[in-house]
């Protein structure tokens, strides 16, 4: 009996979806299975890194590896990748076995078909979210490898819609861009919008939305005039980063934790810990909105936006602490999340969230009267 894979393998897998591995082998010998992550195109694995490897002992001429998927996903977070291109390598009794497979992390399971979304989707469930005037945003995608020897260049295309003098006007724009096989991100922020825009709108105009296309992947901003929001950036169910701008109110909350001990006619305090929290509640969301909320509450990594840096990486890391979260889909019923949340580094942060507006006047008044 030669070495073989006894259920079939995809070659496209959300890693929830990737299956239990069983192996027929010859005359009960040895598995060994290594996991490389793919360097270069097509099918050069020659200085692919292996990051696991195992041997396995059959029973009745099969072995059944089980932990695959968790495999995948450790090495998927550890590395901040939301897709890998991997190869498995089986050897057994002088038999050699491989198998290719590229599989997207998503934890939470999907009944959908993980080619068919890298194919029409960007890396996020959002297909239409609210934003600001000083937001980037972030579209992650994924390209498999070209069946050609080169990308072609792809379209993007973005389309606006403004308002001029009470009327709606909508106007698209295409631009060219070399593709290139792995996971890439397009960057939205209104300014480059504005800029590509700017031989059509003139200083009077409103631009209310804006939707970006590339090949068969959409998602349309929302514009908003309020900058009062918070903005979060997070490794979203595909650990791939998203951006979440919360319309919130929020308290800031101080606690004191210390013992203390008597000296002569002197108390003083020792083992003073202070941990600062801030307690956040959403205005009403929409039901897709408060769903696709899940992921910001759950993700492994979390940053706030305090404006100044432009790097996320260095954007302060936060932990959610305690959340709130109770949604329910009868028409009618508003749905708001309260959640709580302290800075990852345990020094106290000041100044991080502070308002532009003492909070005392309504907030058409507030930049007069702060």
């Amino acid at each position: 009996m030669a070495l073989s894979i006894v259920n079939s393998l995809e070659d496209y897998y959300f890693s929830s979806q990737v299956p239990d591995l069983v192996v027929s082998v010859t005359n009960g010998a040895p598995l060994a299975l290594t996991l490389y992550g793919k360097a270069g195109t097509g099918s050069n694995y020659a200085s692919g890194t292996a990051f696991f490897s195992s041997t396995y002992y059959p029973i009745n001429n099969r072995a059944t590896v089980y932990d695959l998927r968790e495999i995948i996903e450790e090495e998927l977070v550890k590395n901040g990748w939301a897709v890998i291109d991997l190869r498995l390598k089986l050897v057994s009794n002088a038999e050699e076995l491989t198998q290719d497979m590229t599989v997207l992390h998503c934890h939470s399971n999907r009944t959908d078909s993980a080619a068919d979304f890298l194919q029409s989707h960007f890396l996020t469930t959002a297909q239409s979210r609210v934003t600001t005037k000083s937001a980037r945003e972030y579209l992650p995608y994924f390209c498999p490898t070209p069946s050609a020897p080169a990308y072609p260049v792809l379209p993007i295309n973005y389309r606006i819609v403004f308002l001029r003098n009470g009327t709606l006007v909508t106007e698209q724009k295409t631009l060219l861009m070399q593709g290139v096989h792995g996971v890439g991100k397009l960057e939205v922020t209104y300014q480059f919008i504005k800029n590509q825009f700017s031989s059509v709108l003139s200083a009077d105009d409103k631009i209310l939305s804006y939707t970006v296309t590339f090949v068969n992947r959409s998602c349309t901003f929302y514009l908003t005039q309020r900058e009062t929001q918070r903005m979060f950036y997070f490794r979203n169910c595909f650990n791939a980063l998203e951006l979440a701008i919360l319309p919130v109110s929020t308290a800031n909350k101080l606690e004191t934790k210390s013992s203390s001990a008597v000296c002569g006619d002197v108390s003083t305090q020792y083992d003073i810990e202070h941990t600062r929290s801030y307690e956040m509640e959403t205005s009403a969301l929409l039901l897709t909105q408060a769903d696709w909320l899940t992921q910001f509450l759950t993700s492994r990594d979390i940053r706030y936006w305090d404006g100044l840096s432009s790097d996320v990486e260095q954007m302060p890391q936060i932990l959610i602490t305690d959340y709130d979260y109770e949604i329910s889909d009868e028409p009618g019923t508003v749905n708001a999340v309260k959640f709580e949340w302290q800075f990852a580094n345990c020094r106290d942060t000041l100044r991080a969230i502070q308002s532009g507006s003492n909070g005392i006047f309504s907030e058409q008044f507030s930049s007069q009267f702060a």
